[in-house]
């Protein structure tokens, strides 16, 4: 029975990293989306970019930060069942 909850709590251990991983990559990825919108922003205004150049930009950001939010919900929805788990189990 110890060798199974050892078990358990290793997988719970590895599955909460997948998901603040898969968070992290989110975040960096919706850094780097802000971060070319405002490249892409500042060379249309020096007109060295187009209209719909900005425009694909915003696309890549609200896609994005749709991802983020994602994963946040995704790690939000696993911590709220595993502390129900973890309640259950010590009462």
């Amino acid at each position: 029975m110890k060798d199974i909850k050892e078990k358990v709590e290793k997988l719970e251990r590895e599955v909460f990293e997948i998901k603040v991983l898969d968070m992290e990559d989110a975040v960096f990825h919706t850094l780097g989306c802000i971060k070319g919108l405002r490249s892409v922003f500042l060379l249309y205004k020096a007109k060295e970019m187009t209209e719909e150049d900005v425009r694909s930009a915003v696309k890549d950001l609200v896609v994005a930060v749709k991802c983020l939010q994602e994963a946040f919900h995704d790690l939000e929805d696993w911590m709220e069942k595993y502390m129900l788990r973890k309640k259950e189990v010590s009462e």
